[in-house]
């Protein structure tokens, strides 16, 4: 389906910081051993860091605002990676449209943006912004009684969606939660964001994505623990709400290779393996498992 006039085209915009802005307390480290061996496990993801900035200091599309009549319809949150930028989104925006989604896609930033290692490893700054955006949530809800809500998070943005839900009041509930290269760690406990939802969290995840575990091992997770994140090896959790997707080389035909970045830029994936498990407009509900997606799927249940 074919974005129609009607759809406002997408925004130009620049990254509003070039220069990653460290929280307070990030470089008050003790000059102990301890400290000395965090500031080596960071320099050495420096150039990683750098390259990352240099890429995404170009102009770039971001996802339009909703339109009224869209917001009408339902609600799709989509939180993006530790970059924090609403660019890392336009693909999913435009993918979903081609797929008939017509709800309003909101992109959220979660912190400054290119603000890599402060919205990496602020604990608490996370902690705060998702409290205060369960509220903004709430508001929508209240105003717009019965329409879908769904969330979308990618890598640090696959962190941040399980902790808005946290936050929201008991009977405030999400459609559903995608997670994407969740920067959460592995034993993370995700009951409290299924409770929060009618139909459960899905978790796309790879064995052969890298540079997860290259930035969580040295910096940490985004729920601060020191190895791979649950975006290379899964959730350990076995809850049958939890529907977890482990990479396969069959993805490779949708031009997925498994790496930690191939769900950015890859609009046929994203309408073959994320469209499906989103209410349709007409209010329709999606089954536990789209029948276009059966024999794919890694349920994770006791």
């Amino acid at each position: 389906m074919k974005i129609t006039g009607e759809t406002p085209v997408p925004q130009i915009l620049v990254p509003q910081v070039l220069v990653p802005q460290f929280c307070h307390g990030l470089l008050g480290i003790r000059w102990d051993s301890e400290a000395w061996i965090m500031r080596m496990r960071r320099s050495a993801l420096a150039p990683v860091l750098a390259t990352y900035l240099l890429l995404a200091s170009c102009w770039l599309e971001a996802p339009p605002k909703p339109a009224p009549n869209e917001l009408n319809t339902g609600l799709i949150i989509m939180y993006p990676g530790i970059s924090s930028a609403p660019t890392d989104m336009i693909n999913w925006y435009t993918a979903l449209r081609r797929a008939g989604i017509k709800q309003a896609i909101q992109v959220k930033p979660y912190g400054p943006t290119m603000d890599l290692l402060g919205n990496l490893m602020c604990y608490e700054r996370n902690r705060n912004w998702s409290k205060e955006e369960a509220r903004r949530i709430v508001r929508y809800m209240d105003a717009y009684p019965g329409r879908p809500v769904t969330l979308i998070g990618y890598s640090g943005g696959g962190a941040i969606a399980p902790m808005v839900a946290e936050y929201m009041p008991e009977g405030y509930l999400f459609d559903r939660i995608l997670l994407f290269s969740s920067g959460l760690s592995p034993a993370y406990d995700l009951t409290p964001a299924l409770e929060r939802t009618k139909n459960g969290i899905v978790h796309f995840w790879s064995s052969v994505d890298f540079v997860g575990p290259l930035i969580t091992i040295p910096l940490g997770t985004m729920d601060r623990q020191w190895e791979s994140p649950a975006a290379a090896v899964g959730f350990e959790m076995r809850d049958e709400r939890l529907i977890q997707f482990a990479w396969t080389p069959d993805m490779v035909e949708y031009n997925n290779k498994g790496d930690h970045t191939d769900y950015l830029w890859n609009e046929p994936w994203v309408e073959e393996f994320v469209a499906p498990w989103i209410t349709r407009d007409d209010g329709r509900p999606t089954t536990p498992v789209p029948p276009e997606l059966e024999g794919r799927v890694l349920i994770t249940s006791e």
